[in-house]
């Protein structure tokens, strides 16, 4: 398995310049829970996926610019992953987790964040709809308005008058 292979040679590197290495262990440590999760193989990938929250919240402080997504989008994997196990209520605490710290980066940068807050939105929907609980409106609202990409008027180039 490369993806153990290389998970464990990053926390070897981590162990040894932390600041260099430790955002590849998080990295590896996420993706090795999505491909264990699509395996099948739930509870090492919620192993996986757990220690790349877990370091990213660690990474974020530093360098929120950097790490915050990264954190978002591994509260999205750590959610997913819950979900499958059955664990709504987590999953749902993961994924809004997740949303409201993407949300900033999503207004800033739509086209860079739009996709992995759509999938996020999603994952927290179903995880509400596990619940049989309405999902928090307000979130939803937000999010949603900030996925919709405005439209141009086709006879209107930008910086052309009308």
């Amino acid at each position: 398995m490369h993806q153990r292979e290389g998970q464990n040679a990053y926390r070897e590197l981590a162990q040894q310049n932390p600041e260099v290495f430790l955002p590849h262990l998080a990295r590896s440590l996420n993706d090795l829970g999505m491909w264990l999760s699509e395996l099948g193989r739930r509870e090492e990938a919620l192993q996986a996926t757990r220690e790349a929250v877990e370091i990213y919240r660690r990474l974020a402080p530093q360098r929120p610019q950097t790490f915050l997504p990264d954190l978002a989008m591994s509260l999205g994997a750590y959610g997913s992953v819950l979900l499958d196990l059955g664990r709504a209520r987590e999953a749902r605490e993961a994924f809004a987790e997740g949303l409201r710290i993407l949300l900033p980066f999503l207004r800033a940068e739509p086209a860079a964040f739009r996709e992995p807050a759509s999938v996020m939105l999603q994952g927290y929907q179903r995880a509400c709809e596990a619940l049989g609980e309405t999902p928090d409106a307000p979130l939803i609202g937000e999010i949603s308005r900030n996925l919709v990409t405005p439209a141009i008027e086709p006879d209107v180039l930008p910086g052309s008058a009308p």
